[in-house]
């Protein structure tokens, strides 16, 4: 998949859903069973946004080529 360079859009990860699930989780004194649940499912969405960071092809917005197409 192609997607903007890092230069020019910084990567999103799943930071602030990790944050905001434990801390509710922690809120609402939800029981290990359900601590399991979504900690496993937050594992799996980390898995799959390092493993499309890594399999990304980048692409420079602002290459000499494009800019030369637009003038």
């Amino acid at each position: 998949m192609k997607v903007i360079s890092n230069k020019n859009l910084p990567v999103r990860l799943p930071i602030s859903t990790t944050i905001v699930a434990i801390m509710a989780l922690d809120y609402w004194n939800a029981n290990q069973f359900l601590y399991g649940g979504v900690l496993t499912i937050l594992a799996i969405g980390w898995i799959a946004a390092i493993y499309g960071i890594c399999t990304q092809k980048q692409t420079d917005i602002f290459d000499k080529q494009v800019k030369n197409k637009i003038l």
